[in-house]
């Protein structure tokens, strides 16, 4: 379990050294003037041309004439939405990004604005089991499904869609009198011997999300995003501890036989970044031979970076 404690801390440090390289910005004063009774800027291809009239320190009138060469990589004309990779994360927008005028063209642009994204869909909800519950409660998920990932957008306010990679775990726990255990290569829910006090009984399961999100805006600042959710169930295990008179046991699972690929439709509302869900997951966790065939819905809080 450690070893995918530290890949998560080594990803988030990874995240945060890109998004405070990316985030800064070149410079784009060509000098700073006081006492300025009137300024003149005008373009010619790619050389900007600044003509200044003010007052010197003996309140005098002084002309200042600049010619500056811009080249298309600094250029803010048309906000480099075609080129735009800025960080996209929870509650924080770049300005790069609330640009949609073409100043060449004289007319509002349309270029597909490409970004990275980073601690996007954030979530945590409760999960409901069905199928085959065997003795199982409802269960509690939590993760990023876009801890890292790429976004298109048509335009300013148009849809979007994105893809990435993200992580998440949710845990069952057994109903009371019942604990996980093994019958072989089986997970099952057997009885507690009579006179035994349970401590804890639950199933962990650790995924790794491959999402597919169409993100529609909903006015100003709201977000429909429907899709779905390739998982790759990594790492399970089952926990159960309990005590009969003065002795306690721990008995502990691994390798327990889940489905390795399963896949969730899901769907968002969210309002400045904050909102709700609910996803759909029809595939079973485990196979018959190997374990209870659940089943899963789920609803909860959503963050967003938009």
């Amino acid at each position: 379990m450690w070893s995918f404690y530290r890949l998560f801390i080594t990803m988030l440090t990874i995240i945060g050294s890109v998004f405070s390289c990316m985030s800064q910005e070149q410079p784009d004063t060509i000098r700073c003037l006081s006492k300025v009774n009137e300024v003149l800027v005008v373009r010619e291809g790619d050389v900007t041309k600044v003509i200044a009239n003010a007052l010197d320190g003996n309140n005098e009138t002084m002309y200042y004439y600049y010619k500056v060469d811009v080249t298309e990589n600094d250029s803010t004309d048309n906000c480099g939405f075609s080129d735009s990779w800025a960080m996209e994360v929870p509650f924080y927008k770049p300005d790069n990004r609330e640009c949609d005028f073409d100043a060449n063209k004289g007319e509002k642009t349309h270029k597909i604005r490409r970004a990275v994204v980073g601690f996007d869909h954030t979530y945590w909800g409760w999960r409901f089991n069905y199928n085959d519950k065997a003795h199982i409660k409802n269960c509690f998920e939590l993760g990023f499904r876009e801890l890292i990932g790429v976004s298109w957008q048509k335009g300013k306010r148009g849809p979007s869609f994105s893809t990435g990679v993200g992580f998440g775990m949710f845990r069952y726990l057994a109903q009371d009198g019942y604990c996980f255990g093994m019958a072989g290569d089986r997970l099952e829910m057997l009885p507690l011997q009579e006179g035994a006090i349970i401590d804890h009984s639950w199933l962990d399961m650790f995924t790794f999300h491959v999402p597919v999100l169409l993100e529609l805006p909903l006015g100003k600042e709201g977000l429909l995003t429907i899709g779905g959710v390739l998982n790759f169930n990594s790492y399970a295990r089952a926990m159960t501890q309990f005590k009969t008179g003065n002795n306690k046991y721990k008995i502990d699972s691994k390798g327990l036989q889940q489905n390795l690929f399963t896949a969730d439709i899901m769907a968002s509302v969210t309002c400045y970044g904050i909102g709700i869900y609910a996803s759909w997951s029809p595939m079973k966790l485990f196979n018959k031979p190997y374990g209870p065939e659940l089943k899963s819905w789920s609803i909860g809080l959503e963050f967003t970076a938009h």
